[in-house]
C-alpha cells in the first residue's frame, strides 16, 4: 500500500490541471488493478488524504493569525508552579507541570555501577565542617580533582609563608576563595565536605548552573567572590 499512498500524496499536493490530474488518477487505478486492488480502495485513500490535507490547511491558517505558543516542562512545586505558570503565560509560554520522580525511568535502576557523588563532574559544593562556610564551583573533570587543586593551592601558600618566614609583606594572591579560607582559618577540609550537587553533561550550561546554585547560598555563608558569570535577577524570582 505504501506506493499507492505515495502516488496519491503526489497527486493531491502537486498543482495539476484537470487533464493531467485525470491522467495521473487513471494511471494509479490501472496500477492498482494490475496488483489486485480495486477502485474503492484507491478512492478511500484519496478521500482520507483530502480530509487530512484540509485539516492541516485550516490549522496552518489559524496558527499564522495567532501568536505562537511555546511549551516547557517544569517539575511541579505546589503554589510556586501556579505563579510561574501565570507569569510565563503573559509571554505565550505554556508551562506543563510534571513530576519527574514518578517517571518510569527514574524508578528503574541502571545496570551500571553507581558513582560516588564526588566522582562526577559538574557543579560541586564544598562546605567547611568547622564554620558552615560554603563554596560553589564548576568542573569539567572529576570533583575530587578540583578539590585536590584547592588543597594544593592552600598548601603552597603555607609553604611559601614558611620559606619567607614572614620577612616580606607580599600578600599571597589566591586563585580560589576557598583555598584562602583554608589557609587563613586553618580549617581542615576532607572528602566528606565535597558533594556534586548537579551533574552537567553539556558544557555550555555550566556557567548558568553555577550562578543559579551560588544564588541559593546565604551571603553570610558564601565563600565565592561573586555570583558567577551568568547571574540574573531571574534566579531570585524563581
Amino acid at each position: 500500500m505504501a506506493p499507492f499512498h505515495c502516488m496519491i500524496h503526489r497527486l493531491l499536493t502537486i498543482p495539476l490541471d484537470k487533464k493531467t490530474y485525470n491522467k495521473e488518477y487513471n494511471y494509479i487505478l490501472d496500477t492498482a488493478r494490475t496488483n489486485g486492488f480495486n477502485k474503492n480502495t484507491i478512492d478511500r485513500i484519496i478521500h482520507k488524504k483530502k480530509l487530512k490535507l484540509d485539516k492541516n490547511n485550516l490549522t496552518t491558517l489559524y496558527t499564522q493569525n495567532s501568536p505562537e505558543t511555546k511549551r516547557s516542562a517544569v517539575t511541579y512545586q505546589g503554589n510556586i508552579s501556579k505563579k510561574i505558570k501565570k507569569s510565563f503565560s503573559k509571554y505565550n509560554i505554556e508551562i506543563i507541570e510534571t513530576n519527574r520522580k514518578n517517571q518510569l525511568k527514574s524508578r528503574l535502576n541502571s545496570g551500571k555501577d553507581k558513582k560516588e557523588t564526588h566522582e562526577k563532574s559538574g557543579i560541586y559544593r564544598i562546605t567547611c565542617s568547622h564554620c558552615d562556610k560554603t563554596y560553589i564551583g564548576q568542573t569539567k573533570r572529576l570533583a575530587t580533582v578540583r578539590l585536590k587543586e584547592h588543597l594544593d593551592e592552600a598548601r603552597r601558600a603555607i609553604e611559601k609563608d614558611k620559606k619567607d618566614n614572614l620577612r616580606t609583606k607580599t600578600k599571597h594572591v589566591f586563585k580560589s576563595k576557598f583555598a584562602e579560607h583554608i589557609y587563613l582559618q586553618n580549617h581542615g577540609i576532607t572528602l566528606d565536605d565535597l558533594k556534586v550537587i548537579k551533574q552537567v553533561n553539556n558544557k555550555k550550561y555550566l556557567d548558568v548552573c553555577e550562578s543559579l546554585e551560588i544564588s541559593k547560598i546565604p551571603e553570610s555563608q558564601k565563600l565565592n567572590n561573586d555570583n558567577g558569570n551568568c547571574y540574573s535577577w531571574l534566579f531570585k524570582f524563581i
